[in-house]
């Protein structure tokens, strides 16, 4: 898949689910889909793409407690090798890390069910398994 491709399936993925900036997606920024943000990161020779949803930061009294619910989620989901917890140091975000297919198997219709999935899925943890970590509007520096 050429960058245009994977810039259009993006698009059109986010023009779908009212994205507040349609081609950031595709053009690998973050991007404000239903109140999360998602990122794509693809690796330089396209053999592999990740989706990242930034969760939100830990406040350093709980962050003991925060990080073992998530490790222990990641362990008991061990038949699940897409679902890994990770942390940006920049940001101080932790981050949802979702395996992609390769760049150029992406297609619009599998991005849109895996982004409304997590949506749902980031909705309910919100309540519980995420209620201590405050989520931040993640923004690229110009």
């Amino acid at each position: 898949m050429n960058h245009p491709a994977f810039q259009a399936v993006c698009r059109q993925v986010s023009l779908g689910l009212e994205a507040a900036e349609p081609d950031a997606l595709g053009e690998r920024r973050p991007s404000s889909i239903g109140g999360e943000t998602f990122e794509c990161m693809v690796h330089d020779d396209g053999s592999a793409a990740l989706l990242v949803t930034y969760l939100g930061t830990v406040d350093t009294a709980q962050a003991q407690a925060v990080y073992e619910q998530l490790l222990l989620l990641q362990l008991a989901s061990w038949n699940n090798p897409d679902l890994r917890f990770g942390f940006d140091p920049v940001t101080g975000q932790v981050l949802l890390c979702t395996r992609l297919p390769a760049p150029a198997s992406l297609e619009a219709a599998p991005l849109d069910s895996l982004i409304r999935r997590l949506l749902k899925q980031l909705g309910e943890w919100r309540g519980t398994l995420l209620h201590p970590l405050v989520p931040q509007k993640h923004t690229q520096e110009a």
